[in-house]
């Protein structure tokens, strides 16, 4: 038996998404818990359906469109058919990541294929870029946190894999 909460056990939220400069964000996903809803055109939501839990703080979370950047806010519902309005969420900035390939004597290794981790299932990396002259490749619009990257260089009789991290604060 899975139990409903009747419409008198939930609250509503209302708010605003944003970017770092304050425009709007269309179409983010604004959830607390299970329950989810997208922002409009002007980045406004309305949330219904929050269970009523008095004295606990829910975390109310936006994911922008393409699910980079992110946000936060702490609300607490504590009364039957409460509304919470004036929520503003902020999502987090995107940044650069920007990686160095050098040679086993320290000169920078250009024309180099340099690929983000992640889980685009590619055992080199994902969303791949060559060095420049000076051996950096950077990797633009990247969500806040740690990022690693992999160089793999074949050779005629071996292969060298280099890795690397850059942390991209939000």
């Amino acid at each position: 038996i899975i139990p409903i909460a009747s419409e008198t056990e939930l609250g509503t939220l209302t708010g605003v998404v944003r970017l770092p400069n304050n425009d709007p964000v269309k179409g983010a996903e604004v959830r607390v818990g299970t329950r989810a809803v997208l922002t409009g055109a002007d980045g406004v939501f309305l949330l219904s359906g929050v269970p009523v839990k008095p004295g606990q703080t829910q975390l109310v979370q936006a994911i922008g469109p393409g699910r980079l950047r992110t946000g936060r806010a702490d609300v607490v519902v504590s009364a039957s058919g409460q509304l919470i309005d004036g929520i503003v969420i902020t999502l987090s900035g995107l940044g650069n990541a920007t990686f160095t390939v050098k040679d086993a004597n320290g000169e920078p290794l250009p024309n180099q294929l340099v690929g983000l981790i992640g889980n685009c299932g590619n055992l080199c990396g994902c969303a791949a870029r060559t060095t420049n002259a000076l051996g950096e490749v950077t990797f633009d619009d990247v969500s806040p946190g740690t990022h690693f990257a992999k160089a793999v260089f074949v050779g005629a009789d071996f292969v060298d894999v280099a890795l690397g991290s850059a942390r991209v604060d939000g």
